[in-house]
């Protein structure tokens, strides 16, 4: 008898998106997308079991960072007991292995007997496993998927609960519904004390732990599960933090006053440590040797006033892309046999072993690429054109599109709610009619909000496309076209704001020819008329008056921020 088995653990979103790292972000993705390679691994010796989905041939023994949270395989069991029994094996499996890492990161780091055992009762329940069976003819595996697929959202929308029985004290910075149960003492008023409404009576105290003395900030206070990222990220070595990103980007050059400084860029973790530093410093703040070894702070110290006698300056804006394949769902459901299926797992396996080097090759960073799904950092500078590669290497190799949510954020604002807003322009991307499309969400430092509307990724039935923003984000940063035009334009437009009217386009493109024929043109090669039919372009596009000039105001916003 055959049964299609659906398997996935949780949860993903919060295990993962609690982060106020870079580092914690790329952990948690990374110890799932290990936990997912465990199952797979697991059924390599059932004779029984066929795994359709995720084609494991390179991934799981090269890139256990790369596989989704979801497994299907085809069981040939006797009853549907025995089938419960696989899958709950399976569940127990993946439970104990998480148990296990866990307490093996924990022991590890030196955290003694009483702080395991209370890390243990955070972590006990904080798995989720969900799997669903059904019996079906492979002959008619589609409407088979489409049940489990249903069930399966069914089971996920029952939410298990457990009472915490955790005395009061304070809550986790990553976790908040457990307690921070892991924490350093500090200096306050003379004396050595915990971090504001920590229960001395259940804490483990690490100030003395020289493992984790960089890997827990003063006056931070976490969580088991928090700590175990932390653990598991400090042990990476291929992954490092959005500053140094920055700092090292293709077009910057810190890269040769690092050379000139003569500090060694092939330490890792040191130059991690430098380039967050260096940062601090650019931002005004004073290095604490609770934070930064003696080391550090006099690379970075020197390696700072030299990028400050050179005159060069640091970007503190960066990009989170992430993207979602389009109409993924009704693809799987409309395969009809379990070969065709494989043939579509593999598909994306390849673009996922393949997304990570292509994203790099920008000097960006891969937090996670499953295929279908990707969340990865950029500097500004080559923004465009990794997601122009990403965008057709998808439809090339997968033959589908995605949209894609962007977010740009400064370097000294919370990561959670850059995240947040990554999210709302990944959910605004697939409003769009037909997909296959970008949006974008700015949070500038003063703490205005630019929301630049959906743009067509690729097609021929779009007016204007996401490419296009940025070619006129490059006419702006690379001519004399000046950006006054553009403030004029905002400052002459923005009174139809006030009406919520979107004139009609004649109107518009007499207003907008006039500011183009006013403003001065220093470069030559600029044409004012196909400047305007560009403009006319994005203002057709745009449904509403603030879509539009929201659409300047991100371009303008971009001229100046790439390097």
């Amino acid at each position: 008898m055959s049964y299609l088995f659906l398997f996935t653990i949780g949860p993903v979103k919060g295990f993962i998106d609690n982060s106020r790292k870079s580092m914690d972000l790329y952990a948690g993705s990374r110890f799932l997308s290990e936990l997912m390679a465990e199952a797979v691994g697991w059924t390599a010796d059932k004779k029984n079991i066929q795994v359709l989905f995720p084609s494991i041939s390179r991934e799981n023994k090269e890139k256990p960072a790369n596989i989704p949270n979801r497994l299907i395989a085809e069981v040939k069991s006797d009853s549907e007991t025995e089938m419960r029994n696989t899958a709950e094996a399976l569940s127990r499996f993946i439970k104990d292995t998480f148990h296990k890492r866990c307490n093996d990161l924990l022991m590890e780091a030196g955290i003694d007997q009483r702080g395991l055992e209370m890390a243990a009762r955070q972590w006990n329940d904080f798995l989720e496993v969900y799997w669903v069976f059904e019996k079906y003819d492979p002959e008619n595996y589609s409407e088979s998927y489409e049940k489990i697929f249903t069930r399966i959202q069914e089971v996920k929308g029952i939410r298990p609960f457990s009472q915490s029985k955790e005395p009061w004290g304070r809550k986790c910075m990553l976790f908040p519904e457990y307690n921070a149960i892991f924490a350093k003492k500090y200096k306050h008023n003379g004396k050595a004390v915990y971090p504001y409404n920590t229960n001395p009576n259940y804490v483990c105290d690490i100030s003395g732990n020289s493992y984790l003395k960089y890997v827990v900030k003063p006056k931070e206070a976490l969580s088991a599960i928090a700590l175990v990222k932390r653990i598991y990220g400090k042990k990476e070595t291929n992954f490092y933090s959005i500053r140094q990103m920055m700092l090292l980007n293709r077009v910057s050059p810190v890269k040769d006053i690092f050379s000139e400084s003569g500090i060694c860029t092939k330490n890792g973790e040191l130059m991690d440590m430098v380039a967050n530093a260096v940062y601090d410093l650019e931002n005004g703040q004073v290095l604490d040797e609770g934070e930064y070894s003696q080391e550090v702070i006099q690379k970075s110290q020197i390696l700072y006033k030299k990028i400050q006698e050179k005159s060069v300056k640091l970007s503190s804006y960066y990009a989170i892309i992430k993207f979602d394949g389009d109409s993924m769902g009704d693809a799987f459901r409309a395969l009809k046999t379990p070969y065709e299926q494989q043939a579509l797992s593999e598909k994306i396996s390849s673009f996922a072993h393949e997304a990570p080097g292509i994203i790099s090759s920008y000097q960006g960073l891969p937090v996670f690429a499953g295929g279908e799904d990707f969340l990865g950092f950029l500097p500004l500078d080559g923004l465009f054109d990794c997601i122009a590669e990403l965008h057709d290497r998808f439809l090339e190799v997968i033959g589908l599109s995605f949209s894609m949510g962007i977010s740009i954020g400064h370097l000294m604002q919370p990561l959670k709610e850059v995240m947040e807003y990554v999210d709302a322009a990944e959910a605004a991307a697939k409003r769009m009619p037909g997909k296959n499309a970008a949006a974008v969400n700015i949070m500038k430092r003063s703490g205005d909000i630019v929301k630049v509307p959906p743009y067509k990724l690729s097609g021929d039935d779009a007016l204007i496309q996401w490419k296009h923003i940025g070619e006129m984000v490059q006419m702006l940063k690379n001519t004399q076209c000046s950006k006054s035009l553009f403030f004029n334009i905002t400052n002459l437009m923005k009174h139809f704001l006030e009406e919520n009217v979107k004139p009609e386009e004649s109107m518009a493109e007499a207003l907008l020819k006039d500011c183009v024929a006013r403003s001065v043109m220093e470069d030559k090669q600029i044409n004012k008329e196909q400047l305007l039919e560009k403009l006319m372009l994005f203002y057709r596009h745009a449904g509403s008056m603030s879509e539009f000039l929201n659409t300047l105001d991100g371009i303008v916003f971009l001229s100046r921020e790439v390097i």
